[in-house]
C-alpha cells in the first residue's frame, strides 16, 4: 500500500492549485507564536495588574467574576489601551521578535511556513484558511517575493479577488493581530458574517483539503462550515498530532471521508511533503520524454504566433526549474579530483536534468528572430552563473559550469544549422558574475572544453580514455540526437560541431591576443596564440573540405558566405575592412599555432 503521504503528494501534484490548506496555531507553535487563547490569557493578567489583583489561579474566572461576563478581546484590549497606535504596540510584543528573539530564530517563519510558500510559488497550493493571527506565512512568501491576497475582516471577503483569479489567497478566519475586532472568545467563534461564511463554503465546495494543526474544538463556525459542505469533489487529509486526533475532529474525518497522516511536528510533515511534490515535479517535468516534446511543440506554436510573452513564460519557467534542480548537487565535494564513478554520476545527472531546456533552447535558437535573441541569452546566462556561496574555486565549482557548456554548444549548433550569426554575436561576447573575485568573466574565457573540467579530470569521462580531445569528443556524442531534427545528415552535423568550435576558438584568440602578436604570428615570426581546441582540430588535419577549411583558404577579395555572416554578427567588431582584418590575423594566429603544436591526434 501507498503510504498517506505519497498519496498526499500524488493527489497535489496531479492537481495542481486544487487543494487548499487549513492551518491552526500548531504550524506557529515552533516559532515560539502565542494562540488566540494565551494572548487573551496574558491580557487578563496585565489587566489585573493595573487594578492591583491577582487574577491566579484561573484567570478568565477571575475576569468574569470581577467583571460578570466572558473575556472579551475588543473590550480588554480597550481596557489596556487608549489609541489605535498603543493598541498596535502592545500586540506586536506578541507576534514580532524582540531583538533577543529574533537572536534566537523565534517568532520568525518556520520550516512548515517556508515548505508552504514554496509550493504556493510553484502553484501547487493557491488557498489558504486559518486561524492565525500572526503574519509569518505571509512574511516567507515576501522572501519569496509573492504577495497574496488577504482576507481577515468582512469587508474584505465580500470584495476580495475570485480565487480562480489569484495566485494565492490568505483566508484569515480569526482576523489578524493587527486587526482589534480578532474572533476568540467562544461567542466569537459560534458564527461568522455571511461574507464569510460563503467564501468558507465555495472553497470547502470546490477545492480539496489539508489540515495540519488545528483541532475543530472551539472554532464552532469553522467546524460548521465543514459539515455543511455536502460535496466532496477532492479528497480531504487530516494531520494528526499524537495517538489519536480529538472527538471532534475525528466525526470530521468520519464526514469528510479524511485520510489520516500521524506526522510528529508541522515542520516535519510540510518538508517531506513538499519534497515529495518537488520531485514529482521533476520527474514529470524533466525525465518523462513525452513533456519535453510537448514543451517543443508548444514553443513552435508560440513563436508562429508571435507570442513573445509565451516563448517568454516558457522559456524562464523552464530554466529556474533547471537552475533549481542543477543547483540541488551544488559544489559539494570538496577540492579533490572525484573518482571516475562520481564524474559519470555528475555527468549523468547534469546531462539528465538539462535535458528539456537543451531541446527548448535549441529549438528557439533555430527559429529565433531578433526579438527573441535576448530571451535565449538570458536562459543561457542564468545557467552559466550558478551559486558559489563559499567563494572558492574547486574542481566542483567549475565543474558546475558544465550545464552552461552544454547549453552552448547546443544553441551554436542550432544558430549555425539556421545561418544565424546574429545570436552568436549576442551570445560568445557575454559576460558572466564571476564564480570567484569581482571581474566579470567572458563567456569563451569561463566555459570552454578546457575550464569547465580542470586538469586530468578530462580522462575521468566516460569513454575518453587516451583521447586527445575528451571533453569535445563528448559533446559530439552528446549534441548529436538532440539536434537530429535540425542536423540530421552526420557530415552536416560534424562540418557545424567544427565550424563553430573554431569560431569559439577564433573569438577566444581576438579577445586575449593584441594586434602586435596577431600579426606577428601570423607571419611565422611568434609562438602561437593559445585557444581553446577541440575535435576540429585533428579532424580538420585529415580533411580540406567544410567551413573551416573554407574560412581558412579566404584570403582575397571574394568572402566566403560563411565567413561574411561571422563579419556582420559582430564577433570581430563592427565595420569593415577592420573587423575582417581583425578575423584574417586570429585566423592567421591560431592556424599557425596549430600547425605548430604536437598532438598525438586521434
Amino acid at each position: 500500500m501507498i503510504d498517506p503521504e505519497t498519496s498526499l503528494a500524488f493527489s497535489v501534484y496531479s492537481n495542481k492549485g486544487v487543494y487548499a490548506l487549513l492551518l491552526g496555531s500548531g504550524i506557529s507553535r515552533a516559532a515560539s507564536v502565542p494562540t488566540g487563547w494565551e494572548v487573551v490569557f496574558d491580557l487578563i493578567q496585565k489587566l489585573a495588574h493595573v487594578l492591583g489583583e491577582d487574577p491566579k489561579p484561573e484567570p478568565e474566572a477571575w475576569y468574569r467574576k470581577r467583571f460578570g461576563k466572558a473575556p472579551d478581546y475588543s473590550e480588554l484590549l480597550d481596557s489596556l489601551t487608549k489609541t489605535p497606535a498603543e493598541r498596535s504596540q502592545l500586540l506586536r510584543c506578541y507576534f514580532e521578535p524582540s531583538e533577543e528573539e529574533r537572536a534566537q530564530g523565534l517568532k520568525a517563519p518556520t520550516v512548515a511556513h517556508r515548505a508552504i510558500a514554496q509550493m504556493i510559488q510553484s502553484g501547487f497550493v493557491r488557498v489558504v484558511i486559518t486561524t492565525n493571527f500572526d503574519r509569518l506565512l505571509e512574511q516567507a512568501l515576501a522572501d519569496l517575493g509573492i504577495g497574496p491576497s488577504l482576507v481577515s475582516t468582512p469587508e474584505a471577503a465580500e470584495g476580495c479577488l475570485p480565487l480562480a483569479h489569484s495566485r494565492c489567497t490568505i483566508l484569515k478566519v480569526h482576523g489578524d493581530y493587527l486587526d482589534p475586532h480578532l474572533k476568540n472568545t467562544k461567542i466569537e467563534l459560534q458564527a461568522y458574517v455571511p461574507s464569510m461564511d460563503r467564501l468558507l463554503d465555495q472553497i470547502f465546495d470546490e477545492y480539496g483539503v489539508i489540515v495540519c494543526g488545528w483541532s475543530g474544538d472551539w472554532d464552532l463556525a469553522l467546524k460548521a462550515s465543514l459539515e455543511r459542505c455536502p460535496t466532496r469533489r477532492f479528497g480531504s487529509f487530516w494531520c494528526v498530532f499524537g495517538d489519536k486526533p480529538s472527538d471532534v475532529a475525528q466525526k470530521l474525518i468520519n464526514q469528510r471521508r479524511a485520510t489520516t497522516i500521524k506526522i510528529a511536528s508541522a515542520d516535519d510533515f510540510f518538508r517531506v511533503f513538499s519534497e515529495k511534490v518537488r520531485a514529482l515535479e521533476d520527474f514529470g517535468e524533466a525525465e518523462h520524454p513525452l513533456s519535453t516534446k510537448l514543451g517543443v511543440a508548444r514553443l513552435k506554436r508560440h513563436l508562429t504566433a508571435g507570442n513573445l510573452i509565451g516563448i517568454r513564460d516558457l522559456l524562464s519557467s523552464e530554466t529556474e526549474r533547471t537552475f533549481r534542480v542543477l543547483a540541488d548537487v551544488g559544489s559539494s565535494g570538496g577540492s579533490m579530483r572525484p573518482s571516475g564513478e562520481e564524474m559519470v554520476r555528475r555527468l549523468d545527472y547534469y546531462e539528465h536534468h538539462l535535458s528539456a531546456l537543451l531541446a527548448l533552447c535549441i529549438a528557439a535558437s533555430y527559429w529565433a528572430k531578433p526579438e527573441t535573441d535576448s530571451l535565449i541569452v538570458e536562459c543561457f546566462r542564468r545557467i552559466a552563473q550558478p551559486e558559489n556561496p563559499n567563494g572558492r574555486q574547486t574542481f566542483f565549482t567549475s565543474l558546475q559550469r558544465y550545464p552552461a557548456l552544454v547549453l552552448l554548444y547546443g544553441i551554436g549548433l542550432a544558430t549555425i544549422a539556421a545561418g544565424n550569426y546574429r545570436l552568436l554575436g549576442k551570445l560568445l561576447p557575454l559576460k558572466l558574475r564571476p564564480q570567484v573575485g569581482s571581474e566579470p568573466e567572458h563567456v569563451v574565457d569561463a566555459i570552454n572544453v578546457t575550464t569547465v573540467i580542470e586538469g586530468d579530470g578530462v580522462k575521468l569521462i566516460p569513454g575518453q580514455k587516451g583521447k586527445t580531445t575528451p571533453l569535445s569528443n563528448h559533446l559530439d556524442g552528446l549534441l548529436k540526437e538532440p539536434l537530429r531534427e535540425f542536423l540530421p545528415d552526420n557530415a552536416d552535423y560534424q562540418d557545424a560541431f567544427d565550424w563553430f568550435e573554431y569560431l569559439v576558438a577564433l573569438v577566444y584568440v581576438s579577445r586575449t591576443g593584441s594586434p602586435e602578436i596577431l600579426q606577428s604570428t601570423s607571419q611565422g615570426d611568434g609562438h602561437g596564440v593559445w585557444g581553446p581546441i577541440g575535435c576540429f582540430g585533428w579532424r580538420q588535419r585529415r580533411r580540406e573540405h567544410g567551413s573551416v577549411a573554407e574560412a581558412r583558404r579566404e584570403d582575397g577579395q571574394d568572402v566566403p558566405e560563411s565567413v561574411a555572416k561571422v563579419l556582420e554578427s559582430g564577433l570581430f567588431g563592427t565595420g569593415r575592412p577592420s573587423n575582417l582584418e581583425l578575423l584574417r590575423q586570429t585566423r592567421r594566429a591560431f592556424d599557425m599555432f596549430l600547425q605548430q603544436a604536437t598532438f598525438t591526434w586521434r
